[in-house]
């Protein structure tokens, strides 16, 4: 991704690209820097003649002369730049795709010069002109007044100069569509609209249906945000059926319906259908939640075994598919005899010291999986003795329901996405978002046992969504974690196989499988551990 600064001397150009420089890398960004003047080959090319005799001929060149005063060989000069900014444009493009390349000048600026030097003529201008796009582009305007006053300590030129390539760019910027940024007010100011449209080029490059799951689903949607990214859909020629699909996957499907039916008038009949039909469906799931946990409730509390709901209870409302309940290990048996007055047993699982409760014996309740510890493949994270020594309360439809702290929930909502799951949907982000602004995410180092480092990523992960998708500054990243844009703006994102524990054989084998599995994804949208539940009820 290449995001040039252009405009005259004084303009601001090198201030706002730093600064635009290191707000993306406090976000946790892979940002690569390219001062002005600082030639891709050329430069090595300049080593050969010696350091005094380059500086002689820049001299020479950039004094505004009549041509038969100058070498002949100065013609050739804006062409092997050309060249030199081609390459380098390549090589970027190749071999820089999942980084951010800030330009401090771009192929235009040179042309700029080639004009008032009279380098230029019809071949050149075609040439510049037709230069490869950058993804993102600013023509910084100021009056030139104040460029000559910011440049007359080390610059010679009269203020005549600043006045004829002010004209220059803003006809530039008319001719190739390039925003325009006047930077006569503050920096912060003005680094707020680079950033806004930094925002809007990498959301707009999304699907639509992608746009609609990730801005309607969104926990504090409101109709602002479109208007802010200049969103707008054609709610007739959507794909329907990906973004319901997607949206149960994600447990954000009750968000999204409610906010569609609430703020959207021009919807299709059909549609509007769809949506109630699949909004009841939640409302009825959110019942049984709700029947399941007093169920729980009543029973363990019957026998006095102290136990949490994890992973369970979001900050908003949707479809649970069962319920996670962490009982301490020397209450597991009790447990087990317990809610096998109510529950069938289904099945017991080693691997994760647990046990699934799969269909009710009378009354129609969510499956229930109980757990003494948190682990993963044999790997130990947690035990139900240490979330239950720092559980809180929550009240859902009047009943008291014990959930871990804080710490302990994004803890174990992280650790299930990279060592289960080995991806994050976007009910899993807004989860921990809303999680993570309530606490200071250095306290993890204190609670962590293991996989510090898979956390922090995850951290990092939603603290740049928030801040790239919905504007949110809240949360401050963990420093040295690189993502890209493209992992951000995914409803779905797939952890990179580098954050992937290996370190044992059933880890190993794990990862072959996740091969597999992200690759049935592409091919037909299947996900190894969310299902869409509408589906198969229907």
């Amino acid at each position: 991704m290449i995001i040039a600064f252009m405009g005259i001397d004084g303009s601001g150009k090198t201030t706002l690209a730093r600064r635009f420089r290191e707000r993306l890398r406090v976000l946790g960004l892979d940002v690569q820097y390219k001062a002005e003047f600082d030639y891709f080959l050329l430069g090595r090319f300049f080593q050969l003649f010696g350091k005094e005799r380059v500086s002689k001929a820049r001299m020479l060149f950039l004094t505004k002369k009549g041509e038969n005063q100058k070498p002949s060989y100065f013609k050739v000069w804006p062409y092997l730049v050309w060249l030199d900014l081609f390459l380098e444009w390549l090589w970027n493009k190749l071999f820089k795709r999942n980084s951010v390349v800030i330009m401090d000048r771009y192929a235009y600026d040179f042309l700029m010069s080639w004009e008032w030097l009279g380098y230029a003529n019809d071949y050149i201008r075609w040439l510049y002109y037709h230069f490869p796009r950058p993804d993102v582009a600013f023509i910084l305007d100021v009056s030139p007044t104040t460029a000559y006053l910011r440049k007359k300590e080390s610059h010679i030129y009269p203020l005549h100069f600043y006045e004829v390539q002010k004209k220059r760019y803003l006809n530039l910027a008319k001719a190739l569509g390039i925003r325009i940024i006047n930077t006569e007010k503050a920096v912060d100011e003005c680094l707020s609209e680079v950033f806004a449209e930094f925002r809007i080029y990498f959301i707009n490059k999304l699907p639509d249906e992608d746009k609609v799951l990730l801005f309607y689903s969104y926990p504090k949607f409101k109709p602002s945000m479109l208007k802010e990214l200049n969103l707008c859909f054609d709610w007739s020629n959507l794909n329907w059926e990906y973004i319901v699909d997607m949206a149960v996957k994600c447990n954000t499907e009750n968000l999204l319906c409610k906010n569609l039916l609430r703020y959207e008038n021009g919807l299709p009949s059909e549609v509007v259908k769809l949506l109630k039909f699949v909004l009841e469906k939640s409302n009825k799931r959110r019942e049984l939640l709700v029947r399941t946990l007093k169920a729980i409730s009543r029973k363990l509390g019957e026998k006095n075994i102290p136990f949490v709901i994890i992973k369970t209870i979001a900050p908003f409302d949707y479809g649970p598919t069962d319920i996670d309940i962490v009982v301490r290990k020397e209450d597991f048996e009790r447990t087990k005899e317990t809610l096998s007055l109510i529950f069938k047993v289904s099945k017991s699982s080693r691997k994760h010291k647990a046990i699934t409760y799969q269909q009710a014996r009378q009354v129609n309740m969510l499956p229930i999986d109980v757990h003494y510890e948190i682990s993963w493949l044999g790997v130990k994270f947690m035990d139900g003795e240490e979330i239950l020594n720092r559980k809180r309360n929550l009240i859902l439809d009047g009943l008291i329901i014990p959930v871990p702290s804080v710490v302990d929930e994004i803890l174990i909502l992280t650790l299930h996405s990279v060592f289960q799951h080995h991806y994050t949907t976007l009910g899993e982000f807004f989860f921990i978002y809303s999680l993570l602004r309530q606490i200071d995410y250095r306290d993890f180092a204190k609670t962590s046992k293991t996989g510090t480092q898979y956390i922090m990523f995850v951290i990092a992960y939603s603290a740049l969504k928030g801040h790239l998708l919905y504007g949110e500054e809240s949360l401050q990243v963990p420093c040295n974690v690189k993502l890209k844009p493209s992992d951000i703006s995914s409803v779905i994102f797939f952890h990179p196989f580098s954050c992937i524990p290996k370190r044992s054989f059933m880890q190993l084998v794990d990862v072959l499988l996740t091969f597999y599995r992200r690759l049935r994804f592409k091919v037909c949208g299947e996900l190894p551990y969310n299902k869409n539940w509408i589906k198969v009820e229907k």
